[in-house]
This record gives structure tokens, sequence and C-alpha cells, in this order.
């Protein structure tokens, strides 16, 4: 069983009290979790507050003296905690190098996906979230046309900075792209949904930027949407994984067409320019996930990728249906 330091436990409860001006200590326990992720340095340590068994609050402490993408995130949340109809993480003060929170009841998206298939529970859920990342981006957003600022911001994540970034993405001089806050981190396990009260919210605000090309969060969210709903992915392989995204699996193709119908009415983007990011999107979930000193050899960005890159016209007509 881990022990969790008296300062902490002091902490916690004087937020507690502070919040709530109850202070029962026989009614209080505490809990300490460290997820079991990819992430082998620059861990995160997440100290629980329990009452009546019921969790409450959480301290969120990075274990390296020398990590400060934690405390910044508290810093991001405390400027950005005026989205209206977005639910973010709510910060109550900060602590050393990391920050406490109010615990809410929910679950990742991962676990909604795994627990109700292939439902129109599911599709409701999914296109509730696809609104709710339109809305995010849409209080920042602003079209330009290509210009060097934003071909800084994609060059900044690719292995080559030489490469003809309009020819890269099959775009055009004269598109507009479309810039605004990033999450920079979306995928469906940053993603909660509160079953009880029916709410979406997003949760990790530590790789938040003021200025990038939101569509990515989109695709982040759209793309790790597979590795929940087919289950054996590991097992069929990459390749397999991709003929079932972008040929063959029709309710997933059904389904991203819907979410890309429902972001599209806010941020007005066409799917097809939307899909063009997708090599961006892989290279920089690649560049993030390197900078963490960690591994991608057993993720889909680089073989996706790939693939994407020499069959992007019949990608983009595979998964909108098109002829």
């Amino acid at each position: 069983m881990n022990t969790i330091d008296n300062d902490i436990k002091n902490i916690l409860l004087n937020c507690y009290k502070k919040k709530y001006n109850i202070y029962d200590l026989d009614k209080t326990t505490f809990d300490l979790e460290i997820p079991n992720s990819a992430r082998k340095h620059k861990v995160r340590e997440f100290y629980i507050l329990l009452y009546n068994n019921v969790r409450k609050l959480v301290l969120k402490l990075p274990t390296s003296k020398d990590d400060y993408k934690v405390i910044n995130e508290y810093e991001i949340l405390k400027k950005y905690n005026f989205y209206d109809n977005i639910n973010m993480t709510k910060i109550i003060e900060d602590y050393q190098n990391g920050f406490i929170m109010e615990y809410v009841p929910s679950e990742n998206l991962a676990i909604t996906i795994n627990t109700l298939k292939r439902t129109k529970s599911l599709e409701i859920i999914l296109l509730n979230t696809s609104k709710s990342i339109a809305l995010f981006h849409s209080y920042s957003t602003k079209y330009e046309l290509m210009n060097k600022d934003i071909e800084k911001i994609i060059t900044k994540v690719l292995p080559d900075t030489e490469i003809n970034v309009t020819k890269y993405l099959n775009i055009n001089k004269d598109d507009l792209i479309p810039l605004s806050n990033l999450h920079g981190d979306l995928g469906i396990w940053n993603i909660r949904y509160d079953k009880l009260r029916n709410i979406i919210s997003f949760i990790d605000w530590e790789d938040f930027q003021e200025v990038n090309i939101g569509i990515l969060d989109l695709l982040n969210f759209i793309f790790t949407i597979p590795l929940a709903l087919f289950e054996d992915y590991r097992e069929i392989g990459f390749y397999n994984l991709f003929e079932l995204v972008f040929y063959k699996d029709k309710y997933f193709k059904e389904l991203i067409r819907l979410i890309f119908d429902e972001y599209c009415k806010i941020i007005k983007i066409p799917p097809k320019k939307i899909l063009s990011f997708f090599p961006l999107y892989c290279q920089s979930m690649i560049f993030r996930i390197h900078s963490e000193g960690r591994s991608t050899e057993n993720m889909f960005y680089k073989p996706f990728h790939d693939r994407f890159i020499n069959e992007q016209e019949e990608c983009i007509k595979g998964i909108l249906n098109e002829k």
C-alpha cells in the first residue's frame, strides 16, 4: 500500500474544508494512483481525498522536480476557464509544481466505447463529443491563407524541414487554414464521459497551445476511436486496422461521416480538407511522444502515415464513401 505524506493529506483536507465547509477526519480517507502508462519518466502521481468513500479532490503532481508541465497546465486552466459549454478540469489551487482539482465521476471515452460497442447510444455520445470539440475551437478560430507562420507550425513537427508543405498536405496556397486553440492530446483517453449527467469533459491540458491547427484535435479524437472499437487491433496488425478504418468497416466510416458533419456545422472546413491534414496529425503525435522520451514503435502513427501518403486519394474517398 502506498504511503501518503502528512503534508499532502493536510493540504487536501484544508482544501476540502474551504470548498465544502465540512471537516470530519473519521469520514476522510486517502489514496494514491500512479497510472500504468507508456510514460517511463516524468511520471504523474494522483493523490485522492475520499469522503464517505466517495472521491472528492485530486492532487496531480509530477515525480520529477524539473518537470514543469503540470504547473503550466494549472496556469492554462486558470487562464482558460471561461469557455461556455466546455467542461474542463475544475482547478482549486496550486501546490508545489502541481495542482489540486475536483474529482468528477466519469469514465474515459475508451471505456464507454468498449461498453456500448456499435449502438445508437454510443453514436450520440461521439457526436456530442465532436460538437464539444468544435465549440472549443470556435472560441478562437480564425481562417488564414497558407503563410510562413502556418508553415512554421507545420514544419516544427516534421522530420524533414525542407519538405514542400502544400504538396505534402495536398493543399493549395489559397486554401484557408483554420487556426485556433489546440488541446494537443485529445485522444479518447483524455475525454471523459459522465453517464449520470450525460456530460463530456476534456482533461489533461499539458500540451495546450494558444495558436495551432485545431483540426488536429478532431483527427486525434477520430483516429483513436478504432483502438477501442476494434479491441483485437494488436492481433490483426496495423495493416489490417488501416483496411478497416479507411476501406472496409461500414459502421466506422458512417460514424466518421456523422462526426465530420457535426464538427463542420461550426468550423467551416470540408471533411476532405480536414483529412488532408492526417499526415501532419500523425507526425505531430510522433514528435510529441518522442519529445517525452517514449517510443512510437508499437503505435499506429508511422504505419498509418506512410500508407496514407501513398494512398491519399483512395483513403479519403474510402473513408468518406465517395466513388
